[in-house]
């Protein structure tokens, strides 16, 4: 089966910064598996077919909140750095015959850190993305295009759907089943170019801590960073892992995002000429609808 290649979920939008003001040198970085089986009803699904959302046309405004931590060593020293950000996302979905279209946008992004940063460049990356997806959440095409080269601190509209936009499991399930997805995708961190490399595995919950009537989904991801290329201008490669995990709040009937909440953990490592840098960052996100129609 084809991966889907298309979208990004990191949460890096401190470390990115981080990246545009370390390292410095004369090249300064800016930088499915089937379902299992389960002999437990879900508190959720009246009946007894399950639990099988379908998503439905619609628009979503989503806040997200990330709270990180961020510990870097240079040639020297090592300090460890809070980096606070808030961005805006809207999802747009409409209908057409079988399958669904989709456009997303960055609204708004900002950043409260205690680093220095340079000016963020102007770059040529649309503001929107559009896609075709299946009533499960998954991407047929795009429009999304692979960098060749990076140039600015930009954020992409594709820098984290893949976290408000959920993949759907292909058939009814129940509390305890499990599904999964994967991404492979060329995306852009500062100045420097890398392939990341996703696994996400869903499970459906007993619902504890979302309101009554929606369905409760535990998210775990695992990561993987590398330099496809050390970018012959500026001397840049890295590579990194990390992990996240996450409770969701979904609607019952159309699995889309209501609410949030989750943890990562990321190591990278940045080679410039001047040695190897390493970077770890903990991250706590919040992420909820402010608006839905």
């Amino acid at each position: 089966m084809k991966k889907q290649t298309v979208i990004q979920g990191s949460t890096l939008t401190g470390l990115v910064v981080l990246l545009s003001g370390a390292c410095s040198t004369g090249h300064p970085p800016t930088p499915t598996s089937p379902v299992s089986a389960s002999h437990r009803d879900s508190v959720l699904i009246s009946g007894t077919s399950g639990w099988a959302p379908r998503l439905l046309p619609g628009k979503w405004q989503y806040l997200i909140h990330d709270s990180s931590t961020i510990s870097m060593t240079n040639d020297t020293t090592g300090h460890t750095e809070p980096i606070e950000s808030t961005a805006i996302y809207v999802l747009s979905i409409a209908d057409s015959e079988n399958v669904l279209i989709l456009t997303s946008r960055v609204d708004s992004l900002s950043v409260n850190s205690r680093l220095p940063t340079r000016k963020t460049e102007e770059t040529s990356e649309p503001l929107e993305l559009h896609g075709v997806l299946s009533r499960q959440g998954h991407f047929i095409t795009t429009d999304a295009v692979a960098p060749t080269t990076c140039t600015g601190t930009s954020v992409s509209p594709s820098s984290r759907l893949q976290e408000l936009l959920i993949t759907l499991p292909i058939g009814a399930i129940r509390v305890g089943d499990k599904w999964s997805d994967s991404s492979s995708t060329t995306i852009c961190h500062g100045k420097i170019p890398l392939t990341q490399m996703l696994v996400r595995n869903y499970e459906l919950m007993e619902s504890s801590t979302c309101q009554p009537g929606t369905a409760q989904v535990r998210r775990m991801v695992s990561n993987s960073l590398t330099s496809p290329l050390a970018e012959s201008n500026n001397h840049l490669s890295a590579s990194g892992f990390g992990t996240a995990t996450s409770v969701l709040c979904l609607n019952a009937n159309t699995g889309v995002l209501l609410e949030s909440n989750g943890e990562s953990h990321l190591e990278l490592t940045v080679t410039t000429s001047r040695g190897k840098f390493p970077f770890t960052q903990n991250t706590t996100t919040h992420i909820e609808s402010i608006d839905e129609s």
